[in-house]
């Protein structure tokens, strides 16, 4: 757990990961294993809040899935190769088959800013959320780009 008042972290509790053959004589992978683990625990971590905060390492659609199930809401850090894409939010085209729904992927080194609305924090953090759809959790999630502000730079 994560006191952000007082700036530390708190041990709640520790479960010995199993060896990988344990783990394939219960049918499960590593992230199968920690998914389990979060919806079995769910309820004593909703005691204290009711974000996941995690590393790329877990931005895997099970995962998310099993904090969501779990009542939970999942914040971490995408992995490098996360394919997002802008959402389409013109009028409909008038033409025959299906709405379009996105307009192009985001380019990390080349954000397009229509689609971020700048909020400033304090005088040193500025985040830019956006609502982009997520390929591999296959659903639309909030994205947020921190930065931190010093001397007038980014």
């Amino acid at each position: 757990m994560v006191d952000v008042v007082n700036n530390t972290a708190l041990h709640l509790n520790t479960w010995q990961t199993p060896s990988a053959d344990e783990l394939v004589k219960r049918g499960l992978n590593l992230l199968s294993y920690y998914a389990n683990l979060v919806v079995e625990n769910a309820e004593k971590f909703k005691e204290f809040t009711e974000y996941m905060v995690d590393d790329a390492y877990f931005s895997k659609k099970p995962f998310a899935d099993a904090v969501s199930i779990a009542g939970m809401r999942f914040i971490s850090r995408l992995r490098d190769y996360s394919v997002l894409k802008y959402k389409y939010t013109g009028e409909p085209a008038g033409k025959k088959g299906a709405p379009r729904k996105y307009t192009g992927k985001v380019d990390v080194k080349n954000l397009d800013y229509n689609y971020f609305s700048m909020e400033l924090c304090n005088q040193d953090v500025q985040t830019d959320p956006a609502v982009v759809y997520s390929q591999a959790f296959k659903r639309d999630i909030n994205l947020l780009l921190p930065f931190s502000i010093k001397g007038g730079k980014k």
